[in-house]
């Protein structure tokens, strides 16, 4: 691996080895062979083409906030945490009357929710409690039952080897968690459209959904969020909680007792483990009730996507 040709690239920060189990909100996962931070834009598009010239494999790293990575590691790892521009552009033509808030896909959900709030700006109030970044959030189109970033989302800026460019959010298929993107690209930014309300009427939402999850969610131990998709029509935590699995562990991996559909890393798990407890749970779910729960998580490693079967 030519480490000293991306160490040249301007904007961009080369670790090796660096354990991942530091990125990741399972506080689980091996080394990067190799982690590049890319700082701005033009980084970015400089390591991709870099890694396209050269036919690097490699994977997209967020906040690593909805993935289990194996023990194993990983080979080449792109995070986008170092890119953290925010803009935000007053209603104009051509808007209807929306405020434009622009982010770099490394910018936290809760900085952009706090910072929205603060300019009394309204319509980020449901992801309050959504760990991750904005790019996190577009790809796997994050939400609650009461909704999901789309309902905001004017347009993205998708970055290839062959540079950026904005598309509207309209042309992107997204649906449940999830958002089709062309070949070849990612997410380097988004662009949301919010409404302008009191501050003290945006600071009430985000308490009353953050005090929810509080009730409901174990927010204050390691994990993943929602191990499982939801079935259609149907609740994955409740066929868990129904199945009696609550309390169920593998190792040093547990079924949350607080919420049934979080897996929880009580000290020291391995994927290994994480992945042993979701096989157990979705053949519990499968003999009980015939209905396939399918990995909401991303997995990295195909150890444990071999667990799973």
């Amino acid at each position: 691996m030519p480490y000293s040709d991306l160490e040249r690239i301007q904007g961009l920060k080369v670790l090796r080895s660096f354990p991942l189990s530091r990125c990741t909100s399972f506080r689980i996962g091996g080394p990067a062979r190799c982690l590049v931070v890319p700082k701005d834009l033009g980084a970015l598009e400089d390591v991709l083409e870099y890694m396209d010239r050269q036919g690097l494999p490699f994977r997209v790293l967020g906040r690593g906030t909805n993935l289990l990575v194996s023990d194993q590691g990983a080979g080449i790892v792109l995070s986008l945490a170092g890119m953290k521009g925010v803009d935000l552009r007053g209603p104009s033509v051509g808007t209807g009357g929306y405020w434009e808030l622009t982010a770099d896909a490394g910018v936290k959900m809760q900085v952009l929710l706090a910072w929205s709030a603060r300019s009394g700006l309204s319509g980020l109030e449901d992801m309050a409690g959504i760990p991750g970044s904005i790019g996190g959030a577009v790809r796997m189109n994050a939400g609650t039952r009461h909704g999901a970033i789309h309902r905001v989302l004017s347009h993205v800026r998708l970055t290839g080897p062959g540079g950026s460019k904005w598309l509207a959010a309209s042309s992107l298929c997204m649906g449940y968690r999830h958002a089709e993107l062309p070949r070849g690209v990612l997410i380097s930014a988004a662009r949301l459209r919010l409404s302008a309300s009191s501050r003290g009427e945006v600071y009430g939402r985000v308490r009353s959904a953050i005090r929810s999850r509080l009730e409901t969610q174990p927010l204050g131990v390691p994990s993943a969020g929602c191990v499982f998709k939801n079935p259609e029509g149907d609740s994955a935590g409740r066929l868990i909680d129904m199945c009696g699995l609550k309390g169920r562990t593998r190792g040093r991996a547990m079924v949350s007792r607080k919420h049934a559909n979080f897996i929880v890393n009580t000290g020291g798990a391995t994927a290994t483990d994480v992945a042993g407890l979701m096989a157990l749970v979705r053949g519990t779910i499968m003999q009980a009730t015939g209905i396939e729960l399918k990995p909401e998580i991303a997995l990295w490693g195909e150890d444990i996507q071999d667990i799973l079967g």
